[in-house]
């Protein structure tokens, strides 16, 4: 009996440790808009409930946040051409501004880019005024080829990165200034294999996943500061970051059993929290693609 307080008191010890017991919960506040199945859908990040919110029958579509009532979305389909538009969420109303897909919104200047092309001139970069997308949109770098299925991401109020399409071998960054229109090619010894994610604007540092491994690290844009993020293991795809909780968002593929009876693949949301270093699994089968995600705070 004398061995039981002993045991105790080694038991009380254990669990002083990081990860004993429940896992306390990553903090998060505020709703994601995803899409999936030919529909939108809102996920409430404080009850972790999803539920439909519009229907949207499109092959593909790219979100981005304009404002916490309004979408910009970039669609995709075989049969009609890339469309974008606005959605207003407290109405659902939709509005039609021009041909283009992945869009990217600059708040300060009430510009948005977005791609556009054919298959004869590939895909372009340009830059439009929301207030007037109508109007003819700014080609960004017409000679320097065309632009790179990989994201586009905002650093700064003023300025984008973003890669070209040179097939299979390293591809340097390109940081573009919309006010100079001043456009720099990165160190290609830092940046060749850098897939731009999302910026860290708690460090100032690019989230870069690594062209053609999978991993993922943060990289100042003058390459003096490296370092590697410790997220799940295996295959991920990042989703969203909210600078303001300092929270990255992804995909991870997991298998499990259907009813017991086969195996499935499905899709888990993670998140990362940079300030704590946890990592948390905070829904399943939420599997939006490429920029078909959002967070509003």
């Amino acid at each position: 009996m004398r061995a039981w307080p002993v045991f105790l008191s080694l038991l009380a010890l254990l669990c002083l440790i990081p990860g004993c017991g429940a896992q306390e919960k990553i903090s998060m506040q505020g709703t994601l808009i995803y899409e999936r199945g030919n529909k939108l859908h809102a996920f409430d990040l404080a009850t972790r409930i999803p539920k439909p919110l519009v229907d949207w029958p499109k092959l593909r579509s790219f979100l981005e946040v304009v404002d916490n009532d309004t979408l910009l979305i970039g669609s995709e389909g075989l049969a009609e051409p890339s469309r974008l538009a606005l959605l207003t969420l407290s109405s659902l109303e939709v509005k039609d501004l021009r041909r283009g897909t992945e869009p990217l919104y600059m708040p300060r200047h009430r510009k948005f880019f977005f791609i556009q092309g054919s298959r004869e001139t590939g895909p372009r970069l340009f830059l439009a005024d929301l207030d007037h997308p109508e109007a003819e949109a700014r080609e960004i770098a017409p000679d320097e080829g065309v632009i790179s299925s990989d994201p586009i991401v905002r650093v700064s109020d003023d300025e984008i990165v973003f890669r070209k399409y040179q097939g299979e071998e390293d591809i340097p960054l390109y940081r573009y200034n919309l006010v100079t229109e001043h456009l720099e090619r990165l160190p290609e010894w830092t940046f060749g294999k850098c897939i731009p994610c999302a910026w860290r604007s708690a460090s100032s540092q690019l989230i870069c996943e690594t062209y053609g491994n999978n991993g993922y690290y943060l990289v100042s844009l003058d390459g003096s500061r490296v370092e590697p993020i410790d997220l799940p293991k295996g295959y991920l795809l990042l989703l969203a970051y909210s600078e303001k909780q300092d929270v990255l968002l992804m995909n991870k593929p997991t298998m499990g059993w259907l009813d017991g009876t086969f195996m499935l693949e499905r899709y888990d949301l993670w998140a990362y929290s940079f300030k704590t270093k946890r990592r948390e699994r905070v829904a399943e089968g939420i599997a939006p693609g490429v920029g078909g995600l959002v967070w509003l705070e």
